[in-house]
């Protein structure tokens, strides 16, 4: 598979069915297939957080861009999620304030 980042290496890990996890020799990230994003109802404020589409999808960085993807699937280690938020505030301000801090008012 060609991925943003170059080839992939080996097999992918799916995360769910039409996401998928790719690595490379010196990066990698996850696609969302088109399909899932209308499965999964996949948010436009998501989409527009993803680094790069393609015919094949969007594809969201391993490192930062991902971290807004997780969060839509509700993919979140419990044992993380303080790393998980500060990612999404440092990375993807406009994300995190307008889906992300909402619920973390809520939650009190």
């Amino acid at each position: 598979m060609n991925t943003p980042w170059g080839a992939s290496q080996g097999r992918c890990h799916r995360i769910r069915r039409g996401v998928s996890f790719y690595t490379t020799a010196g990066h990698g990230g996850a696609l969302v297939t088109r399909a899932a994003v209308r499965r999964l109802g996949i948010g436009p404020a998501c989409l527009r957080g993803a680094t790069q589409v393609t015919t094949a999808g969007f594809w969201y960085e391993e490192d930062c861009d991902i971290q807004v993807l997780l969060w839509e699937l509700g993919d979140i280690n419990p044992g993380k999620r303080r790393d998980h938020l500060e990612s999404l505030r440092h990375y993807n301000p406009d994300y995190f304030e307008a889906k992300v801090l909402p619920g973390l008012m809520a939650e009190g």
